[in-house]
């Protein structure tokens, strides 16, 4: 996959072919093991779940910022939501359209959302915003909290950045967190209620630099699995007590105002 000059919309388009064979490898980190990919999309769900909690979905509308092939439909939809998602890509649409029917997806065109003002209760986007340049992820969170329910809720878990703004891979512009939350709260229009840091594959990173394995996927299935869930548990718990420099990613959520901006 071609990494110069990175355009977002011709690179998902091309993701989204990786879909035939590995769900994964369409949304999640492109170059990673399905294990691995697995093992981030369990701790990912664990997380969000965690900064759901007291909040009622039952019958709302949520949105998806970024849906990709549909990855978040069956969490949404576990708590009674009403699942819309947005893509910028024709084809991660149509994987989406194909994997769940009943749900709602459109393809956009630009960083404007399709959708009034106060349209949804939750509006969200994971892993998605930090993959466009900063001015992007701007008018991005703009037309988020735009479309947001007063008393409302937005969910973003993105890349972090220590120190400044950092473009932390070819296509990925970091924050650091109190500029991702400055930008969300812009005007006094949202309020930070609850936040969470990330890190993946620790385990396995350590795995491969002191002993240098590289074909996990290539172990039986009862070892994959075994190593899954050893590497949630250490990715999940152990940054409760690592520096919070070691976090790669920020579960942020927050709730509307009703103020205007």
């Amino acid at each position: 996959m071609m990494h110069n000059e990175y355009s977002p919309k011709k690179y998902w388009e091309e993701r989204a072919k990786l879909a035939v064979k590995d769900i994964y490898q369409a949304v999640c980190a492109y170059g990673r093991s399905h294990i691995e990919n697995k093992a981030m999309d369990i701790i990912q769900k664990k997380v969000f779940a965690s900064m759901l909690k007291g909040v009622d979905l039952r019958g709302k509308k949520v949105l998806e910022l970024g849906c990709g092939v549909g990855r978040w439909v069956p969490f949404i939809t576990s708590y009674g939501a009403k699942y819309v998602g947005v893509d910028i890509s024709e084809n991660m649409i149509e994987v989406a359209r194909k994997r769940f029917p009943n749900a709602s997806f459109y393809k956009i065109d630009s960083t404007d959302l399709p959708f009034p003002d106060n349209s949804f209760y939750l509006s969200f986007s994971i892993t998605v915003i930090h993959h466009n340049n900063y001015d992007a992820q701007s008018k991005l969170i703009d037309e988020l909290v735009r479309v947001t329910q007063p008393n409302g809720y937005i969910f973003l878990l993105e890349g972090i950045a220590h120190g400044g703004r950092k473009k932390t891979w070819f296509n990925t512009f970091a924050r650091p967190v109190h500029d991702w939350v400055s930008e969300v709260e812009k005007g006094g229009r949202a309020k930070l209620v609850k936040i969470k840091y990330v890190r993946y594959w620790i385990l396995r990173d350590i795995f491969r630099k002191t002993l240098g394995i590289i074909g996990i996927d290539n172990y039986p299935k009862a070892v994959n699995d075994m190593l899954v869930k050893i590497d949630y548990y250490v990715d999940y718990y152990l940054l409760a007590i690592l520096p919070r420099k070691k976090a790669v990613a920020a579960a942020m959520l927050f709730k509307k105002t009703g103020k205007i901006t």
